[in-house]
């Protein structure tokens, strides 16, 4: 039987496979690095990021928010953009990675791929430095002063990366967050993200490449008429592909043009995330996505949050315990 991680790489090469990538069964991520705790949020608190970003989590949200309205804004004004956003210090000394290190060998890297998790995105970022409506009407209004915003934070994420790299150099995959859309369209025109944020992907996923590595990329929104910008970027894999997208219209492209590529999620978070979801409920729902996007490939089932972050856990144990049991009905 092959592995999760092998399932996953022929899925991608459009080669047999006798089993779902369960979920995030092939993935073993690499937390707690030195670096992660420029934009560390605990749960439960309100804290400031070494960029200067306010945020809050809430226990009963599954993520940190952003306080970036008014006063609270990082960026008070984008002409002036460089007098409030100074990049966090990336030097670390090598022995700040010995609990990294001994944490990645404990992964099983027959079963996983070793990951470097990357979040916030560059879209994020910005609008987490100023209001959501300034970060997308700046586009318009700022060009200039957002392309070198963009610019910069792209160069010190690429800079993230290396010193990342550098440490721990055994790292294959590279699962990076930024969310481009709601659930039913994205943010901004498909050719307003082509010419601002395009260009930066391209060159920070394309530096991912040069090292050899997988790079998945997460938006748990609709990024459907984005589908060509991410071929461009170098993602190998879209995850967060929410059922909006028209997941059966990506994999009849993906399959006209023999591409190589995962679509990952389709399950729906309003079935299996609320209190009074039900177990017969959430297993349902799971076989009939399973039913309904199995035969058009490229597919990965699982939840789209990102991560297993979902306020209900016990419902994520029963989306994987469904899965495995839909296995036996499609692979002999």
């Amino acid at each position: 039987m092959m592995t999760q991680r092998e399932r996953f790489l022929a899925l991608l090469h459009n080669e047999p496979v006798d089993g779902f990538v369960n979920q995030y069964g092939a993935m073993g991520f690499l937390f707690g690095s030195p670096l992660s705790a420029i934009d560390a949020h605990p749960k439960g608190q309100r804290t400031v990021s070494k960029w200067g970003i306010t945020y809050d989590w809430p226990e009963h949200e599954p993520g940190a928010i952003p306080m970036s309205e008014g006063d609270m804004a990082l960026i008070k004004d984008i002409e002036d953009w460089r007098e409030y956003v100074k990049a966090p210090d990336l030097s670390t000394k090598d022995s700040d990675w010995d609990d990294l290190r001994s944490a990645m060998k404990k992964i099983d890297t027959k079963e996983k791929f070793l990951v470097d998790f990357m979040a916030p995105g560059t879209f994020e970022y910005t609008h987490s430095m100023m209001s959501f409506e300034d970060s997308l009407c700046n586009l318009l209004v700022y060009p200039d002063e957002m392309h070198e915003l963009i610019d910069f934070l792209t160069d010190w994420r690429c800079a993230y990366l290396e010193e990342f790299l550098k440490h721990i150099p055994e790292t294959e995959v590279l699962f990076a967050h930024d969310d481009w859309g709601s659930k039913n369209s994205t943010f901004m025109a498909p050719e307003t993200f082509h010419e601002f944020y395009t260009p930066a992907y391209k060159k920070f996923y394309g530096l991912a490449k040069d090292h050899g590595l997988i790079v998945i990329h997460h938006s748990d929104s609709y990024c459907a008429t984005l589908l060509d910008d991410m071929f461009e970027m170098g993602i190998d894999c879209w995850e967060g592909v929410l059922p909006s997208n028209g997941i059966h219209d990506l994999q009849k492209k993906l399959n006209d043009e023999n591409r190589e590529f995962i679509l990952w999620g389709g399950l729906d978070s309003g079935v299996f995330d609320r209190d009074d979801s039900t177990e017969e409920e959430i297993r349902k729902h799971v076989a009939d996505t399973i039913a309904e996007y199995h035969a058009g490939g490229h597919w990965i089932p699982s939840i789209n949050d990102g991560l297993p972050l979902i306020i209900h856990q016990g419902n994520y144990d029963i989306i994987t315990d469904e899965i495995n049991k839909q296995e036996k009905l499609y692979f002999k």
